[in-house]
């Protein structure tokens, strides 16, 4: 009878056990929130808790140059530091002309930022790279948002993609239990940003003198020096000539620079097209149209950079520059029969799909000169091509104009880096 009554008690309290909803997941180990009170401690498996809300960004592209001494030459081979630079790719330098390298734009570093609510302590907070060479600044926070700066000379290869880790912990309070909880793992977020060398714009270097005769008085316009180059977003050289406007001084430099370089003294044609075949002395650039991310070329900022140097020590080295016109056509062509062709362009234009706008003004070479001719809505339709663009440039005076035609190709590729 004991042994019966025994029996029935422990059947008796199962059955009430079994009726009760129970999780036996529950009782794991790995699945435990502690209570602090009992047990002294707030460890708990953080798939247990509400996780906080997070993100992380990163520049999208790291540019590097050959050296923080020579920042204006591409990088190449070992000789490839992480450098500043412009939306357009120049790097940050300290040459006399720098603000018209820069076209308007300002050079920054590499950038990423980590945003995270208030359940995510910065004492919980690191960052790593996978390239152990790149080195960043301090961290600087600014309310729940963590930013840290690629440094300038660090080694990285041109190709190679960075991957930024932000590792954190973080803690929970529980309304209903009215305790705090921490995270028992290290949780991570990762960014990338691409490695690509600095820009060395496309473009062209031209010295005319079309007068020599020095007794004519100050403002003869007799000599020309005339730089445009090609910059942009997602604007990318196609050129092989080599050298460069000296951006420092006067003249041209052969340490940095992919511009097409004409000098010529002495003759008196006052017509001069220089790039007019289509051959490997053009200047030569490839235009990738981001249509995810942008309405039009205009807004990639892509542009026709016009400088002339500044001569004002001597007076008869002064020049005024101003545009007469901006043809496009059709494919990659010759733009005129003759380097001095004393003609007109070859003809009116048989293309309207970069839309170069044209700009009123002039500039004279007393300081730091420049004009611009932006893209406008080109692009819009979403099309790829290639194009040739003249530029006429005018040195208008009273005794002896002078016409300066720059040419480029221009080849645009659309694509969708949303898709």
């Amino acid at each position: 009878m004991r042994i019966k009554k025994a029996l029935s008690i422990i059947m008796a309290v199962a059955m009430i056990i079994t009726a009760i909803p129970f999780s036996v997941g529950s009782l794991a180990a790995d699945k435990f929130q502690v209570d602090s009170e009992i047990f002294g401690t707030t460890k708990a498996d953080s798939d247990s808790l509400i996780r906080p809300n997070t993100n992380i960004n990163a520049s999208p592209i790291t540019r590097v140059c050959y050296s923080l001494a020579n920042p204006l030459k591409s990088a190449s081979g070992l000789n490839s530091v992480t450098t500043q630079a412009t939306p357009s790719g120049i790097a940050k330098n300290s040459m006399k002309y720098a603000s018209v390298l820069y076209a308007g734009e300002t050079p920054t570093a590499t950038t990423i930022v980590f945003s995270a609510d208030d359940h995510v302590n910065s004492n919980n907070i690191s960052i790593s790279c996978s390239n152990e060479s790149i080195r960043l600044s301090s961290v600087q926070k600014t309310g729940n948002n963590y930013t840290w700066t690629v440094l300038d000379g660090c080694a990285a290869a041109v190709g190679e993609t960075l991957a930024f880790t932000v590792s954190y912990r973080y803690s929970y309070y529980d309304n209903g239990t009215g305790k705090t909880y921490n995270s028992d793992k290290i949780y991570k977020n990762v960014a990338y940003s691409y490695v690509e060398s600095v820009v060395e714009p496309a473009g062209i270097y031209s010295y005319r003198r079309t007068w020599m005769n020095w007794g004519l008085g100050q403002d003869t316009k007799n000599r020309a020096y005339l730089t445009s180059f090609l910059l942009g977003i997602g604007v990318y050289t196609d050129s092989t000539t080599t050298g460069s406007t000296n951006f420092n001084s006067s003249g041209t430099t052969s340490d940095y620079g992919k511009m097409l370089i004409k000098e010529e003294n002495g003759d008196t044609n006052t017509k001069w097209n220089v790039g007019y075949q289509a051959n490997s002395d053009r200047p030569k650039a490839t235009v990738y149209f981001d249509k995810g991310s942008y309405n039009n070329l205009g807004d990639q900022n892509v542009r026709i950079q016009t400088f002339i140097n500044d001569m004002a020590s001597d007076e008869k080295e002064r020049t005024t520059i101003t545009t007469d016109g901006i043809y496009e056509y059709n494919g990659s062509i010759d733009t005129s029969d003759t380097e001095d062709a004393d003609s007109d362009p070859i003809s009116a234009s048989t293309a309207d799909f970069l839309k170069l706008q044209q700009s009123s003004s002039s500039v004279r070479n007393t300081g730091d000169s420049y004009l611009q001719h932006f893209a406008c809505t080109g692009g819009s339709d979403g099309s790829s091509g290639t194009y040739t663009l003249l530029l006429n440039y005018h040195t208008p005076a009273a005794y002896n104009d002078v016409y300066i035609r720059h040419s480029y190709t221009i080849t645009v590729k659309t694509v969708n880096k949303s898709a």
